[in-house]
């Protein structure tokens, strides 16, 4: 449409973030929820972990666990799993660079006091 417009094939700058945000707003707000609290925790270098995303978003940690588990699934999100011993922590992250400036620009995470999050071991 832009093109058929203007001739020109870039998008500005406002309809860019409509679209972003269109395609944004249909995950649902848990996936949203899941998305913010990995980036914020990333931003603040406090570990992507199951207990930690739980205190970011105010859902139960097993609740927690599933949609990261959907979420890496399909690819979006990646899981970590590290073994001291006899714990296990597993972590998760973004994979996709462009989601996470995406989700920066468009719903910007809250900062976070580190004390209210710790390693999780199982």
């Amino acid at each position: 449409m832009n093109y058929a417009e203007t001739g020109s094939d870039v998008l500005p700058t406002d309809l860019r973030t409509a679209v972003e945000w269109c395609g944004y707003s249909l995950a649902d707000d848990k996936r949203r929820a899941y998305f913010k609290a990995l980036i914020g925790l990333e931003r603040q270098g406090l570990k992507a972990t199951a207990r930690n995303i739980s205190a970011y978003t105010g859902l139960h940690h097993t609740a927690v666990e599933r949609g990261m588990s959907i979420l890496s699934a399909i690819g979006v999100v990646k899981m970590n799993e590290e073994k001291e011993g006899e714990n296990h922590t597993r972590t998760w992250s973004v994979t996709d660079y462009r989601l996470k400036e995406i989700v920066k620009r468009i719903d910007p995470p809250k900062t976070v006091d580190a004390e209210d999050y710790q390693d999780d071991e199982l």
